[in-house]
């Protein structure tokens, strides 16, 4: 920009004189590089090689001077470090990072001057180069083993997946034809072991194949072999006796079965295996028998899984082609019990008596106690059961006040097998009266009295038991509810009571003995203040 620029001189007249002349004069600031952006990769790029093409839109400087490029780029967001290329002409550069490593870039234009104009924007960009699983070995059964075993068990060594968050699986291959493997055995392994079963006296040829899912794959860097030559086990046989799901009533069994050969002409014995898990026969009861037959003891209440298993002089097994149960049910009656409550010789204040007893237990499983209950008023002969059948503890029996009642319980299971409760106990019956009706006396029901305070008077009354009473009074403006006692454990028959003025009052009292049974006045007054 140019400036011009003159001087006038004023006096205190105003007088004037301008300067002889008009000078001038230009500035010209230095700016650094016009604001620029990122072009490619796109933010959170995600290339598949380990080299990337960077580009970004070019800047100029305002004052039309040369423009060069610092290119930066670091692992660490924020932290962009050191420049990996200075001085760059061109808008765009070339660079070689490392696999499944993120990266972080920037670019700042630098002017003739050394001004520095920083991209709007820094972008991040990704390099993962899909790779096969890395080269593996096989490593069971040695090359040329011989199984004496059906199942073979085949074991390699773990294929590492070179990317991050790829996985690998493997196919299996095995073939009695060493030029042609075949389709795989078994697909879609993620173990590194797989069990083979073979045919006996056959030579195979193994080898694994390791694919991600990208659907790279690694064969194992060899091909290996084994042969089958299993010892010929006893031949087939079968339990004999006692018939899968026998029960015996008593606690021992002869436990018998078919005798077999051994192809091989191999002498044979038998073991013996007994359990009360179906899924673990555990070790055998009995070995080296020579015998088909055994005897078992066992315990009450039990079930039993068993089988037997022939082997040979080579320790070749051959396992009965069943396994069977049978159990052992020794029928018992239930055991002693005794009864509960009331108490023997207690004093029952109600008709309807809870008689209760401890639950008889039987010993056999699965069996159901039911009860009988006998109640009688002659000791000496309860009678028919006033009750039967009963699955419960408890049983209420309604008599008659001021009688004694014996009583006691029968326990009865499935079977038929029956015991008594181990006591007969007694109760009597006292069903507690409350005092006798009364009446009240003053003042007169509707009275309107011009003070505040009254005295109400009401009739003695007695207790049939003989219990010692008191007296509860009642009063409330409320001639639906009277609420809560306002006074208790009165002796007297009467009582002082203070209202309030312009009050109508509902009044009455209670006898209560010792035992809290109660009895109201045979009516409600009223009284007004």
């Amino acid at each position: 920009m140019t400036y011009y620029w003159p001087v006038v001189a004023v006096d205190i007249d105003g007088n004037e004189t301008e300067a002889s002349e008009t000078w001038s004069f230009s500035t010209n600031y230095d700016d650094p590089p016009e604001e620029f952006s990122p072009a490619s990769p796109v933010d959170g790029f995600v290339s598949d090689t380990v080299a990337v093409d960077l580009s970004w839109n070019p800047t100029t400087d305002p004052e039309g001077g040369a423009v060069t490029y610092i290119v930066y780029i670091s692992t660490v967001p924020g932290e962009l470090g050191t420049p990996v290329v200075i001085d760059l002409n061109d808008t765009t550069f070339t660079f070689t990072g490392e696999d499944d490593q993120t990266y972080y870039w920037t670019i700042v234009a630098v002017d003739e001057n050394g001004n520095e104009q920083q991209a709007s924007e820094t972008l991040s960009f990704s390099i993962y180069v899909e790779e096969p699983p890395e080269l593996f070995t096989l490593l069971v059964p040695d090359s040329a083993d011989v199984i004496i075993t059906y199942d073979v068990d085949l074991v390699w060594e773990t294929a590492v997946e070179p990317d991050p968050g790829d996985s690998v699986l493997y196919e299996i291959y095995v073939s009695t034809d060493p030029l042609d493997l075949g389709a795989a055995v078994a697909t879609d392994v993620e173990d590194t072991t797989y069990i083979f079963t073979g045919d006996d006296d056959s030579t195979y040829y193994w080898t694994v194949k390791a694919f991600d899912t990208q659907g790279h794959e690694t064969y194992a860097e060899n091909t290996w072999t084994f042969t089958i030559d299993v010892e010929d086990p006893p031949s087939i046989f079968s339990l004999l006796t006692p018939d899968s799901g026998f029960v015996a009533d008593v606690d021992t069994v002869v436990l018998e079965w078919e005798s077999t050969t051994d192809p091989d002409g191999d002498n044979l014995t038998y073991d013996v295996y007994v359990s009360t898990d179906p899924l673990d026969l555990g070790t055998a009861i009995e070995t080296g028998l020579t015998d088909t037959t055994t005897t078992f003891t066992g315990d009450d209440d039990s079930t039993y899984y068993w089988t037997v298993v022939a082997v040979d002089e080579n320790a070749t097994e051959r396992q009965a082609s069943e396994t069977w149960s049978f159990s052992m049910y020794l029928l018992q009656p239930p055991q002693e019990f005794s009864l509960a409550s009331p108490d023997s010789g207690s004093r029952v204040v109600a008709a309807d008596a809870e008689l209760v007893w401890n639950a008889a237990y039987d010993p056999d499983p699965a069996d159901t106690i039911r009860y009988d209950v006998f109640v009688s008023r002659d000791s000496g002969n309860l009678g028919a059961a006033v009750a039967t059948g009963i699955l419960d503890t408890s049983y209420t029996y309604t008599g008659d006040d001021d009688s004694t009642y014996y009583w006691t319980v029968t326990a009865t299971d499935l079977d038929g097998n029956e015991v008594d409760a181990i006591e007969t106990w007694s109760y009597y019956i006292d069903i507690e009266d409350p005092p006798l009706p009364f009446s009240l006396i003053s003042p007169d029901s509707g009275i309107v009295i011009d003070v505040d305070t009254v005295e109400f008077v009401w009739e003695m009354t007695i207790d049939l038991d003989g219990d010692v009473f008191t007296w509860n009074v009642y009063a409330s403006t409320d001639p639906l509810d009277l609420g809560d006692p306002i006074e208790t454990g009165l002796a007297d028959t009467t009582y002082v009571f203070t209202g309030d003025d312009d009050s109508t009052y509902y009044w009455s009292i209670e006898a209560e003995d010792e035992i809290s049974a109660v009895s109201m006045a045979d009516d409600i007054w009223t009284i007004s203040l």
